[in-house]
């Protein structure tokens, strides 16, 4: 008997270690995940949208762009309110972003020009952040891949906690 109950202490011991083994493997997955959507959420999205309108979209943006400038063609135009929801998303969540690309994006957004266009007297003027194509390129191709990366990673964990 006492062969016996050494066993299935042994054969219970192995099962706890198991499912030990098996419920910290999924909380690190569940982790992960909880990570990405944060990041995606937080900073890679929503930087992403907002690069692509400055350089793309074509509203009151063209006119900002045609302004006159020294240095050659200025292509992505931020408008004030969301210049500043990028150095926001950039100070709240810059750690989500490799080190050296964080310092070159922060130095980048220093090397602007800001025009000034038509406004309504009463509601004020409305500084047009303006930078050259080949400041922001790199940051904003950096991000879709970024994006691209982080969503496959995350259907793929989440594919792999279905089966």
């Amino acid at each position: 008997m006492e062969l016996l109950d050494v066993l299935l202490q042994i054969i219970g011991f192995a099962i706890a270690g198991v499912l030990a083994y098996v419920a910290i493997k999924e909380a690190r997955k569940n982790r992960r995940k909880n990570t990405i959507r944060r990041m995606l959420e937080n900073l890679y999205s929503p930087l992403r949208e907002i690069l692509t309108r400055a350089r793309f979209e074509n509203n009151n943006r063209k006119t900002a762009r045609e302004q006159p400038y020294k240095e050659g063609p200025r292509d992505y135009v931020f408008e004030a309110e969301e210049f500043d929801q990028i150095r926001r998303m950039i100070e709240n969540f810059g750690y989500y972003l490799e080190s050296v690309e964080l310092l070159k994006l922060r130095r980048d957004l220093q090397r602007h020009d800001i025009v000034i266009l038509a406004y309504d007297p009463d509601k004020g003027p409305n500084p047009i952040y303006r930078f050259h194509n080949n400041t922001l390129d790199p940051h904003r191709e950096h991000i879709e891949k970024k994006c691209e990366n982080l969503i496959k990673e995350l259907q793929k964990l989440t594919g792999a906690s279905k089966t």
